[in-house]
């Protein structure tokens, strides 16, 4: 990201509350438990897929993440 972006980057993982707190999310407690329940499974465990599934849901071939961090930071060169 920062070879495509030219300006250096960290990385960082916020806990569920944090990200559901920046987020905004229009959902009740009950509803925010229920997603931090799926959030701390899929932390566990992961989520099931391979490419050949990636591509069946897109529907095309799926691009690399560099691909897709370029086209970000040109859409957003354009936008500034």
């Amino acid at each position: 990201m920062s070879e495509e972006l030219g300006r250096p980057l960290s990385a960082g993982e916020p806990t569920f509350g944090e990200w559901a707190e920046n987020a905004r999310l229009p959902y009740d407690d009950r509803q925010l438990q229920l997603l931090a329940k799926v959030h701390d499974h899929y932390a566990k465990y992961g989520l099931g897929g391979n490419s050949l599934t990636l591509r069946a849901a897109l529907g095309r071939e799926p691009r690399s993440l560099r691909s897709f961090i370029r086209e970000l930071a040109l859409q957003t060169a354009q936008i500034a």
